[in-house]
């Protein structure tokens, strides 16, 4: 997580391109969620199988949270967000809006959201606050 950030401050002001926005964002928040939920399926027993779903769960949300932090920043007001919005642009990043819009960011977490609750198929209801989580993070507004 912390070298995704330090990716993401050398990215400031540089023309990048979606390949290296994409690799930023998988190792910020994203590494986090990962590692908590590997860690989980690890401590319950989980199976090779349940794992690599888990797992894959975890990316999907991890992006999904970035992509919609991307947003935030774009749509959300001070009173929302608790910050200043925009700061990202103010700094010169590039984040999703910037290659997709915000509606088509938003459609793309939305996607990265439905893809992990899919991956959820195979451990019926036991997994509903895994996929109600996944919801959240789309619908939050901080």
């Amino acid at each position: 997580m912390v070298g995704g950030q330090v990716l993401d401050i050398q990215a400031e002001n540089k023309d990048i391109d979606l390949p290296t926005l994409q690799n930023i964002h998988k190792h910020k928040t994203g590494m986090l969620i990962r590692a908590a939920v590997r860690m989980g399926a690890i401590a319950a027993g989980a199976q090779d199988r349940q794992l690599d779903d888990l797992t894959s769960y975890s990316e999907d949300v991890g992006l999904a949270f970035q992509i919609a932090d991307d947003v935030l920043n774009v749509t959300g007001t001070r009173e929302e967000l608790g910050k200043n919005p925009n700061t990202d642009a103010e700094r010169g990043k590039k984040t999703y809006p910037t290659f997709y819009g915000a509606e088509g960011a938003r459609k793309l977490a939305d996607d990265c959201v439905a893809r992990a609750i899919a991956r959820l198929s195979s451990f019926g209801q036991a997994a509903d606050p895994l996929r109600e989580l996944a919801r959240y993070i789309t619908s939050r507004k901080n």
